[in-house]
């Protein structure tokens, strides 16, 4: 079944439905999140995927020989840092991973994009690699089944690489054996005889620590950190941003209230993540477009921060004054909230006795 085109003839049905109005907003919205901006970090992960991808060019099957020994690319940042965003930008640009039909007939896809299953085992591992290239699968099959059907998948699409995302789910929930079974398929799969692959991984901390526990995959690896925008010189790229986004991108006006002290909520506001502050720039355009206005304001912005984060009005980052002791993460936290149910509390100490006490 193919199910890009079930997509698009399904956004296209939702196009006839909407008005021209509605088009239009949609449009200039998709507009203006396509903008892509690159950071220094930018550099090195584009040299890391440019040496992957020659890695793979420089693979010789009937050479025992095989100097391309770091087959794996690490990208590593918090939530809301853009990884996927600034992965996806870049790989696009390599006209060598785009899909193809061989001269069999077979729809190649060089490039294999899937997201790594929670809670997470070689089995799932595998079965998630066979629904990305479309194939069914059967949940009771056993493991050892699922891998070799996985093995011949890769090599009848012709995969060289495989993207997993959100990476860190691979351990979250399991315990140092299975672990240790999860750092073996991966090194299964750049280590493979007939058709060994590369791997870009991509998660939150400690992806770098999991993967750094075994040796074999330490020296097979390629780590590219995003840490987080902050700083002075960030803010005044920040400040740059938040102009080209507004007047260049969106061709629109800045109200006088988008200020420095606009710029400090708003990296607050992201915990100084710049996908987030990307993010939420573009959120505060949109809602001025919504509102059929040519001037973006602080006013946005607080309105923005309301719908993503669920704060209430005194909380709100980008109005109150005690601004700096809000702590974003928690907007959604209400004193009268229920516990989860089965949630473990934390342990407390116990005072020791004293001599002559009874416990």
């Amino acid at each position: 079944m193919n199910w890009t085109n079930n997509e698009n003839d399904a956004i296209s049905r939702f196009r006839e439905m909407m008005s021209p109005e509605e088009l239009q907003l949609a449009d200039r919205v998709e507009k203006l999140h396509g903008q892509y901006f690159g950071l220094d970090r930018d550099v090195k992960l584009n040299a890391a995927l440019k040496a992957l991808q020659r890695s793979v060019a420089a693979h010789r099957p009937e050479e025992a020989t095989r100097p391309d020994k770091r087959r794996i690319v690490v990208i590593c940042g918090e939530s809301g840092a853009g990884k996927t965003r600034a992965i996806t930008q870049h790989i696009r640009k390599f006209r060598a991973l785009q899909p193809y039909v061989d001269k069999d007939g077979v729809q190649a896809r060089p490039l294999l994009c899937f997201e790594a299953p929670s809670p997470c085992s070689p089995k799932r591992l595998a079965l998630e690699g066979l629904k990305a290239l479309g194939l069914p699968v059967r949940n009771t099959v056993k493991e050892h089944e699922a891998w070799d059907a996985f093995r011949t998948a890769l090599r009848t699409h012709r995969v060289n690489i495989v993207m997993i995302d959100e990476a860190q789910q691979a351990f979250e929930t399991s315990n140092e054996v299975q672990r240790q079974l999860v750092r073996n398929t991966l090194k299964h799969l750049v280590q493979m005889p007939d058709w060994p692959v590369r791997l870009v991984l991509a998660g939150v901390s400690p992806l770098f620590e999991f993967l750094s526990c075994d040796r074999q995959l330490r020296n097979r690896m390629t780590p590219v950190r995003f840490e987080k925008h902050r700083g002075k010189d960030a803010r005044k790229e920040t400040t740059n941003y938040l102009k080209r986004i507004i007047v260049d991108h969106a061709a629109m006006q800045m109200a006088d209230d988008l200020n420095a002290d606009l710029v400090n909520r708003l990296h607050h506001a992201s915990d100084d993540e710049f996908g987030t502050i990307l993010q939420t720039v573009r959120g505060a355009v949109e809602v001025a477009m919504s509102d059929d206005r040519d001037v973006v304001r602080s006013s946005d912005f607080a309105e923005t921060y309301e719908n993503i984060s669920g704060c209430l009005p005194d909380e709100n980052v980008f109005e109150c004054v005690n601004w700096r002791a809000v702590v974003p993460g928690q907007a959604l936290h209400r004193p009268e909230d229920r516990e989860i149910p089965g949630a473990k509390k934390p342990r407390q100490k116990s005072k020791p006795f004293k001599f002559g006490e009874r416990p």
